[in-house]
């Protein structure tokens, strides 16, 4: 369908922004004091809803491995299984840790015991008993520690690759666990290399799983190092090839913050030029490549979720300069929104297909348009509430034109549907500016009209990536 360019309004969007605004940054959470001991070695994993931390080794360095299991909903951290609780997974750090989405659990395999001997065991917790199972059945992986784990939303099962061995050789086998106990050893063509301390993570809008980070440390360095980035469909891993590095690949904690679409990999170890990396490391999914953002300095081997239902990367706990029991999020000062406002009639609907980020293609699809209907697409910074009935007695009882209108362009629908899409300066300085759409559904006999009709409105706002 043919598509109106917004030339006319960009203008208007360059005198209406006016404030310099940033994008994530690091921010000390108010939690009462209520986070779990200190510990490290072991991922973060959430719900939707949740972050979790199981187990892990306790304090900055030494210390013992520990079984217990936290929930944080955003302002407080509650136990849910004691430290040494009967049933709990054996005590462990360096394990692989995840939710399974399709069965509503949280999924614990391997890492080191407490002899520190690597582990083989399947374990999963369920909320609504708060209790553990152990799934561990006979084809289970062999025994592994600095293995990573997530949810293949392809397969709905848990994806597992490579690790550490029991004799410690570097591993780069895959497998899937179905149903939560049952173990399949996948032969994919592609394989990629050796590595622990490696991060598979889910990326539910785009249907796959980045393997991303890690290291061989029987190699030298810089070879060692794991840089690469692979996808997982289910079936097969597919290399991602990139223009630029990512800062830190080993000790460190990776996730995807869904709202801004890119893959967070903050601080760690294994960059260049140096060692210790003091920012954070971003995957962005629409260009495919890495972009290196500051941080909040030095940290290593923490606990980290991104919570959709909260919009924020959460990490607590590791070691660093970081107060490394305190509690913090990473997020956009400025957040994208797109929600919707007022309500259409005549069975029309506006929904935002992507949020508005800057730098990036803000899309809209308007519904319920009749055959052979004329649309607009309106955008303003203001808001009304004004009867279409103003301006024909076409128009149906409840439409209203919502948004100022300052900025009216052609559609032409088909199928019931027409989208706008348009791409939004990479100019931080439109950040935090409110842009309001919505469309209009025009049907007309000769010269006159014969139908008006409206979708709700979607009310905007430009974040800043």
């Amino acid at each position: 369908m043919p598509k109106p360019t917004l030339f006319a309004l960009l203008p208007l969007l360059s005198i209406a922004a006016t404030a310099q605004a940033p994008g994530p940054e690091w921010t000390l959470l108010p939690t009462g004091g209520s986070e779990p001991p200190l510990r490290r070695e072991s991922p973060g994993a959430t719900d939707g809803t949740h972050m979790y931390v199981f187990g892990g080794q306790s304090g900055n360095s030494g210390g013992s491995r520990l079984n217990d299991l936290w929930q944080f909903d955003g302002q407080v951290w509650t136990q849910m299984t004691a430290n040494g609780a009967a049933g709990s997974p054996p005590a462990r750090t360096q394990a692989g840790v995840t939710w399974d989405t399709a069965r509503g659990r949280l999924v614990v395999f391997g890492g080191n015991d407490a002899a520190g001997a690597a582990l083989a065991d399947t374990w999963e917790w369920d909320p609504n008993t708060n209790a553990w199972t152990n799934q561990t059945q006979p084809g289970s992986p062999p025994a592994r520690r600095f293995t990573s784990i997530a949810y293949d939303p392809n397969s709905t099962g848990i994806v597992l690759f490579g690790g550490l061995d029991s004799s410690g050789a570097h591993l780069n086998d895959t497998w899937l666990l179905f149903g939560g106990s049952a173990w399949v050893q996948m032969t994919p063509t592609t394989i990629p290399s050796t590595r622990r301390q490696h991060h598979l993570v889910t990326r539910p809008d785009i249907g796959d799983v980045l393997l991303v980070g890690g290291q061989d440390a029987s190699l030298s360095a810089p070879t060692k190092w794991r840089r690469d980035v692979h996808s997982w469909d289910g079936a097969e891993w597919t290399l991602i090839p990139t223009t630029t590095d990512p800062q830190g690949v080993v000790a460190n904690s990776a996730t995807y913050d869904e709202a801004r679409q890119r893959l967070v990999m903050p601080s760690g170890n294994g960059g260049t030029p140096a060692n210790q990396f003091n920012g954070v490391s971003e995957f962005d999914s629409l260009t495919n490549d890495w972009v290196i953002r500051p941080g909040l300095g030095y940290f290593s081997r923490f606990f980290l979720a991104y919570v959709p239902a909260l919009g924020k990367t959460i990490k607590v706990s590791g070691q660093g300069n970081l107060v490394p029991t305190s509690t913090y999020d990473y997020q956009s000062v400025v957040p994208a929104a797109a929600p919707a406002a007022g309500s259409g009639c005549g069975g029309m609907l506006l929904d935002s297909d992507t949020l508005p980020w800057t730098g990036r293609s803000w899309s809209l699809t308007g519904s319920g348009f009749a055959s052979g209907a004329l649309g607009a697409m309106i955008f303003g910074f203001g808001t009304q509430s004004t009867p279409l009935s103003t301006f024909t007695p076409a128009a149906g009882a409840g439409c209203d034109l919502l948004v100022t209108t300052d900025s009216v362009l052609l559609l032409f629908p088909a199928g019931g549907q027409a989208n706008y899409a348009f791409q939004i300066p990479n100019d931080p300085t439109f950040a935090g500016l409110g842009l309001n759409g919505q469309m209009l559904s025009l049907e007309t006999s000769g010269s006159s009209i014969t139908s008006l009709t409206s979708t709700n409105a979607i009310a905007g706002v430009i974040g800043a990536l």
